[in-house]
C-alpha cells in the first residue's frame, strides 16, 4: 500500500459523507453531505422560447443565458474566459425555433453551455441565488475542480441530466484495489481536465466528472471491480 493511503484508510468510515467537495464563497462550512439534484434545480414556472434560424432574429448564446437567468431566478456571474468563449459563438446553430418546457429548461441550457466548453457552479446558493459560469479549462477549470459537488451514487441517473456541473463521487469497491481501477480508467478521462479519478484508500475511489459522464465512469469502475480477483 502506498504511504499516502494509510491516513485515508483510517478515515474510511466518514470519507463518503464528509468529503469537503465545495466551500461556500460567503464563508459557510464546506459541504458535508451529498447534494441531491432536486435541492438545486426547482422546476421554473415557465419554459424558454429559443429562436432558431427560421426566425429573422435567431437567439444568441448570451440571450439564451439571460432568458434562462430570468426563468429560473438566478443571477449569472460570467467569468472572463467564459465570457470570451461566449463571444466567439455567435449563434446556437438551431435550424428551427424551440419552445423548451419548464421541466427541461435546466437540462437544455446545460447541454448547450457544455457544448461551448463552459460549466456552472453556485457562487451563492441561497437567495439571492448567484450562478457562476466558468470555462472548463485553464484557471477557471482548476477552480471548478476545487468546488465539485459531492454526490451520492443513488442519484447518478438524475445527475446525468446536468452536464454543466462538476461532481465528486466517493466509490467504495468490493474486490479491486482503487489504485488498479484508477489506472484502468485513466485512459478514459485523460485529457478531459478537470475530470479525473483518484485512489484515496485501498478500496475507495474518488471520481470527479461532469454530470453526463459520471454515471458512465462509475459503471466502468463497477465492471472493473466485479472482474477483479478476490483480494485476500
Amino acid at each position: 500500500m502506498k504511504p499516502a493511503c494509510t491516513v485515508a484508510l483510517l478515515a474510511l468510515p466518514f470519507l463518503a459523507s464528509a468529503w469537503p467537495a465545495r466551500t461556500e464563497r460567503d464563508g459557510a462550512p464546506a459541504q458535508r453531505s451529498p447534494t441531491h439534484p432536486a435541492e438545486l434545480f426547482p422546476v421554473p414556472a415557465a419554459g424558454l422560447h429559443v429562436r432558431g434560424a427560421d426566425d429573422p432574429k435567431p437567439s444568441r448564446p448570451r440571450q439564451v443565458l439571460d432568458e434562462f437567468s430570468r426563468c429560473v431566478g438566478v443571477t449569472l456571474h460570467v467569468e472572463s474566459e467564459a465570457d470570451r468563449l461566449l463571444g466567439v459563438q455567435d449563434a446556437l446553430g438551431l435550424n428551427r425555433t424551440l419552445d423548451v418546457p419548464p421541466e427541461e429548461v435546466w437540462s437544455f441550457v446545460e447541454g448547450f453551455v457544455s457544448s461551448l466548453g463552459l460549466a456552472f457552479e453556485f457562487e451563492h446558493q441561497d437567495a439571492p441565488r448567484v450562478l457562476r459560469v466558468l470555462a472548463r479549462s485553464g484557471v477557471e477549470g482548476r477552480e471548478l475542480a476545487d468546488h465539485a459537488l459531492l454526490v451520492d451514487e443513488a442519484d447518478l441517473g438524475e445527475w446525468s441530466r446536468h452536464p454543466a456541473w462538476l461532481l465528486t463521487l466517493p466509490l467504495r469497491l468490493e474486490r479491486a484495489r482503487a489504485s488498479d481501477v484508477d489506472g484502468d480508467l485513466r485512459p478514459v478521462w485523460s485529457g478531459l481536465d478537470p475530470q479525473r479519478t483518484e485512489d484515496v484508500g485501498e478500496h475507495l475511489l474518488l471520481i470527479v466528472a461532469f454530470g453526463d459522464a459520471l454515471a458512465r465512469l462509475a459503471r466502468l469502475a463497477r465492471v472493473c471491480d466485479v472482474q477483479a480477483p478476490i483480494d485476500r
